[in-house]
C-alpha cells in the first residue's frame, strides 16, 4: 500500500483522535470515549471545546460543566492506560 492509504493504516495503529464525552453522558458510558479506549493504541488524543463562545453557543453548557467534561474524559483515559 502506498500514499494516503498507507498513512491512514499506519496512523490508525499508532493513535486515536476523538472528542471528550458528550455533555449528557456519564464518562463511563460514553460511546466515543469507549471507542477511543478500546482502540488500544499507544496514543489517544482527546480534544474539547476551550473557546467560551463555543461552549455556551454550540454546546449550550456552562464553563464549569465544560471543564468537568474535559476533566472526566482525561481522568478516565489515564485510569485505563
Amino acid at each position: 500500500m502506498s500514499g494516503r492509504g498507507a498513512f491512514i493504516s499506519l496512523t490508525r495503529n499508532l493513535l486515536r483522535f476523538g472528542s471528550t464525552r458528550r455533555a449528557k453522558n456519564p464518562v463511563g458510558e460514553d460511546a466515543n470515549i469507549k471507542a477511543l479506549l478500546d482502540a488500544q493504541t499507544p496514543v489517544v488524543t482527546i480534544f474539547g471545546k476551550t473557546w467560551l463562545l463555543h461552549v455556551k453557543e454550540a454546546l449550550h453548557i456552562s464553563e464549569e460543566e465544560n471543564l468537568e467534561i474535559i476533566g472526566d474524559s482525561v481522568a478516565l483515559s489515564q485510569e485505563t492506560r
